[in-house]
């Protein structure tokens, strides 16, 4: 008897202990960045960006400077208050002269609840191209969720 009450004991504390924990978990999948990679057209491979700087026009911000052209992965910042965004990038082509593209992406930015104690928290789903001067341009992943992986892929 006394081993059935102390068993009796323990699997209430246990229970008690665990079920009053907080397991409230406000992680989220959602960024406010467009991730792009450039690809060699040749050879299909990721490759580096050649552009010295990328800027928004009407914002005094460069969103790459030519030390991040090394980079193989561009993020881009978005506006929850907006549903488009225009990128312009510059930087030398394969003669050495100045290149200057341009693209302008749609999206539409939502608000969603994952549970009451965590509030709001912003998704931008829906990403697609309005314009380019690319010559190819392709949006792989329309929701933008990852910071690892890429939304948008340039050939060039």
């Amino acid at each position: 008897m006394k081993d059935f009450l102390l068993k009796g004991i323990l699997v209430g504390i246990l229970i008690f202990t665990f079920g009053c924990r907080d397991d409230t978990d406000c992680s989220t999948s959602s960024i406010n960045f467009i991730s792009l990679s450039f690809i060699d057209s040749g050879t299909f491979e990721v490759r580096q960006s050649n552009f010295d700087s990328v800027f928004a026009p009407g914002f005094d911000t460069l969103f790459v400077t030519q030390a991040d052209s090394l980079d193989t992965l561009i993020l881009l910042p978005v506006n929850p208050f907006e549903t488009e965004a225009t990128y312009v990038f510059v930087g030398p082509d394969r003669n050495e002269e100045i290149r200057i593209d341009t693209v302008v992406f749609s999206y539409f930015p939502r608000q969603g609840i994952i549970t009451p104690e965590c509030g709001p928290t912003q998704f931008f789903d829906d990403l697609d191209t309005i314009s380019t001067t690319f010559d190819s341009l392709v949006v792989v992943q329309p929701r933008l969720r990852d910071f690892n992986a890429t939304n948008v892929l340039i050939y060039n």
